[in-house]
């Protein structure tokens, strides 16, 4: 075949060789030669084409390329290669490539080309310039092979990276530095990724949040849901899509956004400014999201003190003003503004506050005192916007910086015009009262709590007989001459200072409980002029406070005279009711004969008699069961006035009491036409009582509700509970009791006046009836409405009444009240 260069070549020579001297040639193998040759010098022009381009693209290379031959000596190389090494073309011509490099990089590039064996490899290195300086470089390394494939030598492609490696050093320099600045900032610093993965944070953030590592921060921002709870200042809890972080990653930019962080499941919470954006590539892509965070949780706590402190100014009642060190008015409060007339503060501001006083010349006094003391009080005279003018109190002070020096003045306002007038008014009053006091007809003292006279008035002066000033600071018992303070022997323990005295224990008592006492009488023994006195007093001793101390008012009433009076009025009572005893008696022995007499003449023993006669015995026998009985309820009520009734006290059943009263008044009822019904509650208990007693109650109570029921009428008799009283009413639908006359409807004597229905009774019978219920411990109630009808309630005690009651009327307490004081 011809496909080889040299056969070809051989192949045209003879055929060139055939044709000039034999005229004879293989055409075919001619026409083959000839397109061989010319395709090869074809082939030889595009080498030729290619080497001229690889040689240009040699020569301009910016890197350096060298080629060394199979003993490592250079044969070609670039014209940057000698602006790399330093050197000229003789100095590198066939210069060994091992000079070219430190030893121990030398040594390195063999092992590393031992190892690679003769593969193309990449090294950093460094090499030996011709002045001797060692530079960085980046070398790639490779082995030449010819065409059966063996080693002719190597080519080395060389680039200088000491400005790179200075660049990338002063990088890692920048970064470094650029990191200490991050990881030293006080603000805090969280840089996430695009899916909201946290990756950095430095030590602030960290420790803002309560991380001690930065694996504990490197999460998903919703998985940091758990952890915390943002909200914003006013209280509204945030979602996660609204967090800082969520909004930054949406496109926004936040400035200065402050929230509240809570830590969940801990002990703390927080505010945070935030601030943050996206960095993004130079095509505007984004990259990462920057957050930057503030704790501002001292600053927001010192803002709202100081909120707090403006509030405070503002919500003053006094008026509070502030002035510059030349007196001119810098702020204003709503009150002090209000005080002067002024509506809005900048009517006020940059004017001197002197003229708002009367005197020009006390307030500039009091404003030179202020600087010159640094404090100044006292009262002074304003003027309002109107010109009224008004006393105000003024507390200034010089307020000065953390360095001392002094910058504004502050002054206090309160307008004491009011207090004033009031304390003036006080003042009259105190006066009054002690004048009053001075003046009382009855004994006045005021005793401290050490048992001393701190005042006492006229009347003590004249009962004790002492002057003033004999009586200030003494004990009590001593001023009004205690005969057991009198006689008692210094020092006596078993005795001591009025020992047994009524009068010093009610004022110790209401020293020591503050409870007062009114009305007590008592009859201590006084000396006067040597002489023992039992005068009755009436004691009346209250509680006071005197500049902060317990004191006790002590009004002292001698009511010796009214004491003698009540005690001869007594007697009279009891001479009253003997004689009423004694006449009721001698009267009952003629008017029982009386009665006989009438009757033996009514029943015509003695013979005949006309109607006119058995009418007018009929009159004789009416009035004297009348007179009777009137005899009777007068002996009954004397009787339960002097606490002479002795009462039967048994257990009785209520139905048995209630059932024979009514069976007692059913008669009577009905030929009154009255309807009369009972009412009873099942199984009351029994009730403890005298029971002709208790019947002579609901007897009387059933015949006058009976006496004024008008025919067709209803009584009712009912008993039942009521808490722990047995309660028996009687009730009628009859005339009605008028209102001013229930409170005198059980005075002895007492009818109520019914014009033109006069009813016939002595006036005793409920006087009797409501001094049965108290002797039993009971009460009796009334209730009335006209022409409507009226309740009697007796209220009973199941037990029967307490120990010692006795059935009194209201003027008889007031007299056993007296001799229980006594």
């Amino acid at each position: 075949g011809l496909d080889d260069a040299d056969v070809a070549t051989q192949a045209v020579q003879i055929g060139v060789q055939d044709y000039l001297i034999k005229g004879q040639v293989d055409a075919s193998l001619l026409e083959r030669a000839i397109r061989y040759a010319l395709e090869r010098k074809k082939a030889e022009r595009q080498l030729q084409a290619a080497e001229w381009r690889y040689r240009t693209i040699f020569e301009n290379s910016a890197v350096a390329i060298m080629m060394a031959d199979e003993q490592q000596r250079l044969v070609s190389w670039n014209q940057f290669t000698e602006q790399l090494l330093g050197c000229c073309p003789e100095q590198l011509r066939g210069r060994k490539v091992e000079s070219l490099y430190p030893p121990q990089e030398w040594e390195r590039i063999r092992e590393v080309s031992l190892r690679r064996k003769g593969m193309e490899h990449h090294l950093e290195t460094r090499m030996i310039r011709g002045d001797g300086t060692v530079i960085d470089v980046d070398i790639s390394l490779s082995v030449v092979r010819d065409s059966e494939g063996q080693v002719t030598g190597s080519i080395g492609v060389v680039q200088d990276t000491t400005e790179r490696r200075r660049a990338e050093a002063s990088l890692r320099e920048s970064e470094t530095r650029l990191q200490t600045i991050v990881e030293n900032l006080t603000e805090g610093l969280v840089v996430a990724d695009l899916d909201g993965r946290l990756l950095q944070w430095n030590r602030a953030a960290l420790e803002m949040h309560g991380f001690t590592r930065l694996e504990e921060g490197r999460r998903l921002l919703t998985e940091l849901a758990d952890t915390f709870e943002l909200s914003t200042l006013d209280g509204v809890v945030l979602p996660v899509e609204r967090w800082p972080l969520a909004r930054i990653l949406k496109g926004e930019e936040l400035r200065d956004w402050e929230v509240r962080v809570r830590r969940l499941r801990g002990d703390w919470q927080r505010v945070f400014s935030y601030g943050g954006t996206l960095v993004r590539a130079e095509q505007g892509q984004p990259l990462l999201a920057v957050v930057t965070v503030i704790d501002i949780t001292a600053r927001k706590q010192a803002e709202e003190a100081l909120l707090v402190k403006d509030w405070a100014i503002d919500s003053a009642t006094s008026g509070i003003a502030f002035t510059d060190l030349q007196g001119r008015i810098t702020f204003a409060n709503p009150s002090c503004l209000k005080m002067w007339g002024f509506t809005q503060e900048p009517e006020v501001l940059h004017r001197p506050l002197q003229v708002f006083l009367r005197s020009e010349q006390e307030a500039l006094a009091a404003f030179h005192a202020t600087l010159a003391a640094g404090a100044w009080c006292g009262e002074l005279t304003a003027r309002r916007r109107d010109g009224s003018e008004f006393i105000v109190q003024v507390s200034a002070g010089l307020v000065k910086d953390q360095q001392g020096r002094p910058i504004c003045l502050m002054a206090s306002l309160s307008d004491v015009t009011e207090s004033r007038r009031i304390h003036e008014i006080l003042d009259r009053k105190q006066r009054d009262l002690e004048a009053i006091f001075d003046a009382a007809p009855v004994g006045m003292l005021l005793v401290s709590a050490q048992m001393k006279v701190v005042r006492a008035n006229d009347a003590i002066r004249r009962l004790s007989g002492k002057e003033y000033p004999e009586m200030i600071n003494q004990d009590p018992c001593a001023v009004l001459g205690c005969l057991r303070r009198v006689h008692a022997a210094p020092g006596d323990a078993a005795v001591g200072p009025c020992a047994g005295c009524p009068l010093r224990r009610m004022m110790e008592a209401a020293l020591a409980s503050g409870t007062p006492v009114h009305g007590v009488e008592v009859q201590p023994t006084l000396n006067e002029e040597g002489e023992a006195l039992q005068p009755w007093l009436s004691v009346s001793v209250e509680p006071v406070h005197v500049d902060g101390a317990r004191h006790v008012v002590v009004a002292l009433n001698d009511v010796t005279d009214r004491k003698r009076a009540d005690q001869e009025l007594k007697d009279t009572m009891e001479m009253k009711s003997q004689f009423i005893s004694t006449v009721s008696h001698e009267l009952r022995t003629p008017m029982t004969a009386m009665k006989e007499a009438v009757t033996i003449v009514r029943e015509e023993i003695a013979g005949k008699l006309n109607p006119d006669q058995k009418r007018f015995l009929d009159i004789a026998a009416r009035n004297l069961d009348r007179l009777a009985r009137l005899i009777d309820e007068v002996l009954d009520f004397q009787k339960l006035q002097a606490g002479k009734v002795e009462f039967h006290l048994q257990a009785h059943k209520v139905a048995v009491l209630v059932e024979e009263a009514y069976a007692t008044m059913q008669p009577h009822a009905a030929k009154s036409q009255v309807d009369l019904s009972v009412d009873l509650e099942p199984h009351l208990p029994p009730v403890v009582c005298d029971s002709d007693r208790i019947m002579q109650v609901l007897t009387n109570l059933l015949s006058n509700a009976i006496k004024f029921t008008p025919a067709g009428g209803r009584v009712r008799l009912s008993a039942h509970r009521r808490q722990d009283q047995l309660a028996i009413q009687v009730s009628d639908t009859g005339l009605g009791i008028p209102r001013d006359d229930l409170p005198k409807l059980f005075n002895r004597f007492f009818r109520v006046h019914r014009p033109g229905k006069e009813i016939k009774g002595t006036g005793l019978g409920l006087a009797i009836v409501s001094r049965i219920v108290a002797g039993h411990g009971g009460r009796i109630e009334v209730e009335s409405e006209m022409d409507r009808g009226t309740t009697f309630t007796v209220l009973l005690p199941w037990a029967g009444p307490p120990t010692g009651a006795e059935a009194l009327d209201p003027a008889d307490h007031r007299l056993e009240n007296l001799r229980a004081g006594a």
